[in-house]
């Protein structure tokens, strides 16, 4: 949301200073509003503390929270000739803020997964060959419940019922 003008072009600068020693500068209303209504400018000044405070409340880092609010700012900006018209355009910016937390939560929550399962693929030397070997790489290609099941099942030859006891789920009519 920074927007740094060469000087000539400046037609008004405007600087808030946010909590921290950071110093955010949005100028030249023109560039943000090309038809001359600085309300997206009134709004970003009235609301990005809020919005950097929330990221903080969910991150606990105030670097993420100024990423986090940017991000909502910049997404904010770009629908904001339908967001303007809005009740509360503020409710769509916080909407914007907390939908990509979680998409940023889920995506580390993956990396982890993928990184969990590589460690244990390479941390382990494999102790069977041949058909064993093609059935634990096929295994491995299945999701976390359906490898449970299928081993449960085919390898300790647990009845259905007890398949489906211990994973929580109906039996396969």
């Amino acid at each position: 949301m920074l927007a740094v003008l060469e000087s000539a072009r400046l037609e008004r600068l405007r600087a808030w200073r946010f909590p921290g020693t950071v110093w955010w500068v949005v100028a030249c209303e023109s560039v943000m509003a090309p038809d001359g209504n600085d309300e997206f400018l009134t709004f970003f000044a009235s609301e990005f503390r809020a919005l950097r405070r929330l990221g903080f409340l969910l991150t606990g880092d105030w670097g993420e929270a100024e990423e986090l609010a940017q991000e909502a700012m910049v997404r904010t900006f770009a629908a904001w000739e339908q967001v303007r018209h809005y009740q509360q355009p503020a409710a769509f910016a916080r909407k914007v803020l907390l939908n990509r937390h979680r998409s940023l939560l889920r995506r580390a929550v993956v990396e982890a997964r993928h990184a969990l399962r590589a460690e244990r693929n390479e941390a382990q030397p494999l102790p069977f060959s041949g058909e064993e070997l093609v059935l634990w790489q096929a295994l491995r290609q299945l999701p976390t419940r359906q490898c449970h099941a299928i081993v449960l099942r085919f390898c300790l030859d647990l009845p259905e019922a007890e398949v489906a006891a211990s994973s929580a789920c109906r039996r396969a009519r």
